[in-house]
């Protein structure tokens, strides 16, 4: 369908609905209403007053039809291009929708080891709380924390002695590895992400809505 034809399609439409029974009755019998009580209060002048009442209803009616429909005509290019617009973005986010899905579908099933380790993290961050969410983030955004001769960067507001137990207890659960190496002077303790748990982390850690992101 050609754009004008699309165009007087949709004025006519917007017309058709502005135009309810009511309005149509009010415009028609208005003036016939007004020439039938002339009458009735005048001395009776025959039928033309009231014929003439009823051309002016019908006349009035379609002058008022005619500047429903252009007033119409004029609106009906913004309410298609608004359409057009709200129709383009329905169908860009089913679209989205839909190629989501696909890649859900194309995503590689968890083995049976990956689905252990993936419960085996979510239980130890369900034991450990928010405080353990923070600190593994921090160590997955450093690679490491190593305790030495000075203290590593740590989460906003955590003191390094919390860190240290929460990162022991999280070596007990199997999920950070710790490696100590004896150096002049003491000993380094070196926390990392356990290797096996490495790929697991993502999935977890950025599941946990209710803790902001703080490195």
């Amino acid at each position: 369908m050609g754009y004008y034809r699309r165009l007087f399609a949709r004025a006519g439409t917007e017309t058709r609905a502005y135009w309810t029974p009511p309005q149509i009755a009010v415009s028609l019998a208005g003036p016939c209403v007004v020439a039938v009580l002339w009458t009735i209060f005048k001395p009776w002048d025959g039928w033309h007053p009231i014929m003439q009442g009823v051309v002016i209803s019908v006349l009035a009616f379609l002058a008022l039809w005619g500047i429903v429909f252009l007033v119409s005509a004029f609106r009906a290019p913004v309410l298609m291009d608004r359409e057009r617009q709200v129709s383009s973005e329905v169908l860009d986010k089913q679209k989205r929708e839909i190629e989501g899905e696909i890649a859900e579908l194309k995503r590689p099933k968890a083995t049976p080891a990956e689905l252990h380790r993936l419960e085996i993290a979510k239980q130890s961050i369900g034991k450990h709380g928010d405080e353990a969410v923070l600190l593994l983030r921090q160590l997955q955004h450093h690679g490491h924390l190593m305790w030495g001769n000075f203290d590593p960067p740590l989460p906003s507001g955590m003191r390094p002695q919390r860190a240290r137990e929460l990162l022991n207890l999280l070596v007990k659960d199997e999920v950070v590895a710790l490696n100590v190496v004896q150096v002049p002077g003491g000993y380094e303790y070196t926390y990392k992400i356990a290797p096996i748990m490495v790929a697991t982390m993502d999935e977890v850690l950025y599941k946990s809505k209710s803790v902001s992101d703080h490195t």
